[in-house]
């Protein structure tokens, strides 16, 4: 293989010539180079076709042998001219070497073919005519030269313009050696070798661009006839790309160490390159060495072996190998690699062994210490504690794992093996695993990854890993290897570690006591957020501060020295006085801890309490200790104490005033002894059901509302008492008794209860009066407004709008009545809603602008820029009292302007104070009767009363719904110049959105409702109603809206109906015999299935919220009152029949 790559890389020809005939049985690529020919045809032509006919006579390759077996020389050399296949001259140089068997035979020729240049072709032909000459040279791709014997060129061939761009004219006259690389010429005159005689010579030529090309030169020279030298001819090849290429092979060998040898295994003479003795370290002086010589420098160890292995090859006439060692004579140790190819001859005697050698020290080093690297990494492996394991990159599938993996996860090695490492790790950190394993893939060094690995019992360890991809030598990845430490004890410590520095963290963030410490020098090192509170300045003013700067003068040298106590180890209980900011004095208890790390006190841990007001406390405490016995003295209570076994231990003056006994009479005496303690109706207790006994034995409180004591002269009290145990920290010291005559307090609850009967007497006379009233004011109202509807008159409309008049305020001053009889009973209960106040706003005005209109007043509302948005109260009472107001303004104003303004007082973390102001330019108010303004049933004038009428009660009613809502109203009025009403509530909002304009109005979104024929779409409507008046109000309503209905007389009739007819809305009256509304319905709901179920709507002439609220949790959908109006029928319709255009599109409710 060697030999082979020797061949074919020559620069010179080479060929391989049979003896008997001449014909070449193997040529190099050079040679076919050289000659121009494919080598396929070299093997056709025989010796006459490729010489020149103008060479000398072609001797036969016999006659070579013949005059080299006389001479006995390996070689013989000769010149002859070679046609080209082009055509042209080729003068080439040719050495022949016999391969001789070991008879002494000849086995074949080895031929060496080296050009020699043209000018030995200009000697030959010298005598040819000039013109054929010139012909030959101008056509030639060779640079062709004459020049005198001191160098000045005579003659340049057109060629050196096409190689090196310089013309013949700039040449000619010019010495040559200006053209020679400057150490190729000065190396040529030092040696005095400007040409050679023959032979040729290796030469670098300038360029006209300035750059240099290696060309070969031969040289060839013309004497005259006395033998001096007259011209020198040259001929020069471009051969620049061969060079770089041998260069490079030359590079390329160096660098891996790799050099050639020759072994004449007849004369035991050793050929080497120069490669070669740079790898013995040049111990070979020469090229030519002898096989001793190369023996003495094999490592005696190794010579064995080599020359085992030589004589094998010897004798069997096959390529060898071995790997050796030698010794320099430094005594340096270097590894070789050796191949040879053995060359035998006919009678398979070895005659010439050719080889090459590498210095492979590098690489035996590095093997071996990869062999040391692998059995100390298995020994590591194996006895590590860590879990190291070798994994695929495709699926991280384990490739190898250390023993330590049934240590760690209870798994032999070969159970994980071949398995998806993925499959075992918890699926919260497959993730991380797989991010972790991806930063390494794009070069990065994560932080080793975390993760659990689940054990071979069911549970999970922590693993902490750290892991590497492995390259092979082409640079693609390999492997990954991963070493992995079992960190579950650790985890677990680092967790409670967490758990205990976050619980400190609480403790010292969280506490309500203020924290803080102090280094050696007494400077503040941490506080917590309420030692800032406490000494009311930041974290950045008291870090790094001393604590003296913030002791009271007073309270230095005692905190100092308990300060000096602490850092000696003796922990510190004491009182101090701080100096906040502004200047307060703040009584403080202070515990201070010393901070030990390392045996070494390295700080003070502190905690304060500030005691201020404790301290206050306590002498309030001491003040009052000491006004206690006044105060026992003095309540009209009786008290009196005893020890366990029943002995008056204390007894205050009430309790002997109400006993007829002195405290000496008392004192230290069995109480049971003194006085006598029956039930109330005078039977004695026994001594089991005694509540003054059972107390003291069982130690709980007894309570009695009535009993009897009987006092020292023989008569009773009546009292209601109290025993309490008296414990003294976890131990029953006895009990105190508090008791109270009630002898008279009978009579009162007596009196209280008739009062209270009487109340609720009212309250049903009222609701049964309100119901009574409602019903045929439904009817009035109801068909008031259906005769409105039809052609009527001027007269008989006067008359219809002065009853509609009449009907409204009739029932305005009975809602008054209701509303004034519920504040005074207490039962007026307030919601609490969002409300959005611009709309609130907006629909009172509303209601009064027709009002206004007709009066030519101008009606005007405004609010303060940056007020709530939405606000929490009770909606309906805001707007009565707006409603109240705003109607009395425009009562009492025939000219000018009622303005309502809204501005904000007050704001508080989600409150706020908003005060309302409603004002006129009307008739006034004197000041000697605006305390009259807001009493029950009051009328300041009777002139006024006949002009303007109300019951009196409206202002009233204002006054105590907004005392009910927590605000108070006032007045501020002149006669003659109008008057402002104010009142300021205090409420809470939702939101940050304010009102930025005054006259802004929100639109409500209303539901778009469909409407077809009957106005809403088709309804089957059911009206339960006892009342005919009623029954018939409804038909009418529900007839101009485009509705017939059916009627039912009670709720057992609507019941039945309902089972019976699927009907979409019913009007449930409240009230009806048989069965009232509330049990109809939840029959109906009972009895129905959901998607059969009807609208239910009651009505009602009971107004309260209970009413409403008790109508919506019995499943009715809505509540209107009595007397109904023909709109709130119009808007039930409405949401009715949205109500089931949605349950049709499946939507809800």
């Amino acid at each position: 293989m060697i030999y082979e790559h020797i061949f074919h890389a020559a620069s010179m020809g080479i060929a391989v010539i049979e003896p008997e005939n001449g014909t070449w049985t193997q040529v190099n690529p050079a040679l076919c180079q050289l000659l121009g020919y494919e080598e396929s045809e070299l093997y056709t032509l025989r010796e006459e076709d490729l010489v020149h006919p103008a060479s000398p006579i072609a001797y036969p390759y016999t006659t070579i042998a013949s005059e080299a077996a006389v001479s006995r020389s390996h070689s013989y050399c000769t010149r002859r001219y070679y046609k080209h296949r082009l055509g042209h001259m080729l003068q080439i140089g040719v050495e022949v070497s016999t391969v001789w068997g070991t008879m002494g035979q000849t086995l074949y020729y080895i031929a060496q073919f080296q050009e020699i240049e043209p000018v030995s072709r200009h000697t030959y032909l010298s005598g040819v005519d000039k013109e054929i000459y010139r012909l030959i040279t101008e056509h030639a791709n060779d640079l062709v030269s004459y020049s005198t014997p001191d160098g000045i060129l005579r003659y340049v061939s057109d060629s050196f313009y096409n190689v090196l761009g310089y013309t013949p004219e700039e040449m000619i006259g010019q010495n040559r050696m200006q053209y020679y690389h400057a150490d190729d010429s000065q190396g040529m005159i030092a040696s005095g070798q400007r040409y050679l005689d023959q032979g040729m010579m290796t030469r670098r030529l300038k360029h006209k661009k300035g750059y240099y090309l290696w060309f070969e030169i031969s040289f060839q020279v013309v004497r005259d006839s006395e033998g001096k030298i007259t011209k020198v001819l040259g001929i020069g090849r471009n051969v620049n790309d061969r060079k770089k290429y041998e260069d490079s092979l030359r590079e390329a060998q160096r660098i891996a160490h790799i050099g050639s040898w020759d072994w004449d295994v007849y004369t035991n003479r050793v050929t080497v390159s120069r490669e070669t003795q740079e790898l013995f370290s040049y111990v070979f002086a020469d090229t030519e060495v002898s096989i001793e010589q190369v023996r003495d420098i094999v490592h005696p160890e190794d010579l064995p072996s080599l020359q085992a292995k030589l004589r094998q090859s010897m004798q069997t006439g096959s390529n060898g190998e071995d790997i050796f060692r030698i010794i320099l004579p430094c005594g340096v140790i270097r590894y070789l690699q050796s191949h040879w190819n053995v060359t035998i001859d006919h009678l398979s005697q070895p005659v010439q062994i050719i080889g090459m050698t590498q210095d492979i020290t590098n690489r035996i080093e590095m093997e071996e210490r990869l062999k040391q690297s692998e059995r100390q990494y298995r020994l590591i492996s194996e006895q590590s504690l860590d879990f190291i394991s070798r994994h695929s990159v495709e699926d991280a599938a384990y490739l190898y794992c250390s023993p330590a993996c049934y240590s760690i996860l209870g798994y032999q090695p070969e159970e994980l093996e071949g398995n998806n490492s993925l499959n075992y790790i918890h699926r919260e950190d497959i993730a991380a695993v797989q991010q972790y394993m991806s930063l390494h893939l794009v070069g990065e060094q994560p932080k080793p990854v975390i993760y659990r690995h689940r054990h071979k019992s069911g549970g999970y360890v922590w693993l902490e890993a750290s892991g590497r991809y492995i390259q092979n030598e082409d640079g693609q990845i390999k492997e990954m290897i991963s070493i992995a430490r079992d960190i579950t004890e650790r985890r677990q410590a680092s967790l409670l570690i967490q758990e205990s520095e976050q619980r400190y963290k609480s403790l010292f963030d969280y506490n309500p006591a203020s924290v803080f410490s102090f280094d050696t020098q007494g400077r503040y090192t941490t506080i917590n957020a309420q030692m800032e509170v406490l000494m009311g300045r930041s974290e950045d003013e008291l870090i790094g501060r001393s604590f003296e700067c913030f002791i009271a003068p007073e309270s230095i040298y005692d905190t100092a020295e308990h300060f000096e106590q602490a850092l000696r180890g003796k922990p510190q209980s004491y009182e101090s006085q701080v100096v906040v900011k502004g200047g307060e004095y703040r009584r403080i208890s202070v515990v201070n801890l010393p901070i030990v790390v390392d045996k070494q006190i390295v700080g003070v841990y502190g905690i304060a309490t500030d005691i201020t007001e404790m301290k206050r406390h306590v002498e309030q405490i001491e003040k009052l200790g000491n006004e206690y016995t006044l105060i026992l003295n003095s309540v009209s209570e009786g008290i009196f104490g005893l020890d366990n076994e029943g002995r008056t231990t204390f007894i205050n003056p009430a309790a002997t005033r109400m006993l007829g006994f002195s405290t000496r009479e008392l004192a230290g005496q069995l109480l049971l002894d003194m006085f006598q303690l029956t039930h109330a109706d005078g039977t004695t207790y026994t001594p089991e059901d005694n509540p003054i006994d059972q107390a003291l034995r069982e130690g709980t409180s007894y309570e009695e509302q009535e009993a009897i004591f009987l006092r020292k002269d023989g008569s009773s009290v009546l009292v209601s008492y109290r025993i309490t145990p008296i414990w003294d920290r976890g131990q029953r010291k006895g009990a105190v008794v508090v008791f109270n005559d009630i002898t008279n307090e009978k009579q009162i609850i007596r009196a209280k209860e008739l009062a209270e009967r009487a109340d609720r007497a009212k309250s049903e006379f009222l609701a049964i009066m309100s119901h009574e009233i409602r019903t045929p004011m439904n009817g009035i109202i109801g068909m008031t407004g259906l005769l409105a509807d039809t052609p009527l008159d001027e007269e008989q409309r006067s008359y219809i709008d002065i009853i509609r008049d009449s009907s409204d305020s009739l029932l305005h001053i009975l809602n008054e009545i209701l509303d004034f009889s519920r504040i005074e009973a207490g039962r007026m209960v307030l919601d609490h809603e969002p409300i959005q106040l611009n709309v609130l706003l907006d629909s009172v005005f509303d209601l009064f602008s027709a009002r206004a209109a007709e009066k030519k007043i101008e009606l005007n509302y405004q609010t303060e820029e940056r007020i709530p948005t939405t606000i929490i109260s009770d909606a309906s009472r805001m707007r009565q009292v707006l409603v109240n107001l705003i109607s009395n303004a425009i009562k009492f104003t025939d000219k000018g302007s009622v303005n309502l303004s809204v501005r904000e007082l007050e704001r508080r973390a989600n409150e706020c104070v908003l005060e309302f102001e409603v004002s006129d330019t009307g008739i006034g108010i004197s000041s000697d009767k605006q305390s009259l303004l807001f009493q029950s049933f009051s009328q300041l004038h009777p002139a006024i009363n006949r002009k303007y009428g109300g019951t009196g009660l409206g202002l009233a009613i204002c006054k105590k719904l907004i005392e009910l809502m927590g605000g108070t109203i006032s007045v501020d009025s002149e006669e003659g110049m109008g008057a402002t009403f104010r009142f300021v509530l205090p409420l809470q909002y939702i939101d940050e959105e304010y009102v930025t304009e005054s006259d802004d109005t929100v639109a409500v979104e209303q539901p778009v409702y469909a409407s077809t024929a009957g106005k809403y779409g088709p309804l089957r409507i059911l009206v339960a109603e006892d009342h005919p008046v009623n029954q018939k109000l409804m038909q009418e309503m529900l007839r101009k809206l485009g509705y017939q209905t059916d009627i039912a007389y009670n709720g057992r009739e609507a019941v039945v109906a309902a089972l019976t007819h699927p009907y979409d809305l019913i009007f449930m009256d409240i009230q009806m015999p048989e069965m009232d509304g509330i049990e109809a319905t939840d029959e109906i709901r009972n009895r129905l299935r959901q998607h059969e179920q009807p609208v239910i709507v009651a009505t009602t002439a009971f107004a309260r919220n209970e009413d409403r609220q008790m109508c919506l949790n019995a499943g009715m959908q809505d509540f209107i009152s009595k007397p109904i109006r023909l709109q709130e029928v119009d808007r039930i319709l409405k949401e009715c029949a949205y109500h089931l255009q949605q349950l049709d599109q499946g939507g809800l409710l």
